[in-house]
């Protein structure tokens, strides 16, 4: 971890209560309209994190039920969600993490030539390409015949530059 704490406030002591296996946070006393006690507390923003309203200031889930079960304030700047589920806060989903271990867990993107994280077709050799990315850097890996290979050559390469935040897409 990068050794960065964002502060959240106390009182997310005294409104909320976590259920860390099960990932959910509930109101312990009631604020406004919406905070009633033993109701889960929170929405699903447009990005699909779960965020929650106390004392008109959004905070991220994540974030509270990290400071609930660790009992502190001083929350790690970012927090992976290592399944990939924004929603899914169970403390054992949340890992601290640097601004360049993140990515490394993304999921495959949608739209590519190939069904595989990390493998492209390249025209001008008419193959399959491997490729990832590692501080900033795309890292060729080779041309293969067949898209298998190249996303084996891909995974080999995760896990030797991603470690335990290699994501296989």
């Amino acid at each position: 971890m990068n050794g960065i704490l964002r502060e959240i406030p106390q009182e997310v002591f005294d409104f909320f209560r976590y259920e860390p296996d099960a990932g959910k946070i509930y109101w312990k006393k009631r604020s406004g309209m919406r905070g009633v006690p033993g109701k889960e507390a929170g929405h699903v923003n447009k990005s699909g994190y779960v965020e929650i309203r106390l004392n008109k200031t959004t905070y991220q889930a994540h974030r509270i039920a990290w400071a609930l079960f660790h009992g502190t304030t001083k929350v790690p700047a970012m927090l992976d969600h290592i399944n990939n589920r924004r929603t899914d806060n169970r403390i054992k989903n949340l890992r601290p993490a640097t601004a360049q271990q993140n990515p490394k867990n993304q999921k495959l993107k949608q739209g590519g030539t190939s069904p595989f994280k990390g493998v492209s077709w390249h025209k001008k050799s008419q193959k399959w390409q491997a490729q990832i990315r590692s501080d900033n850097k795309s890292i060729h890996l080779g041309t293969y015949d067949h898209q298998e290979d190249a996303y084996f050559a891909y995974c080999k390469a995760a896990e030797e530059l991603h470690g335990d935040f290699a994501n296989f897409g």
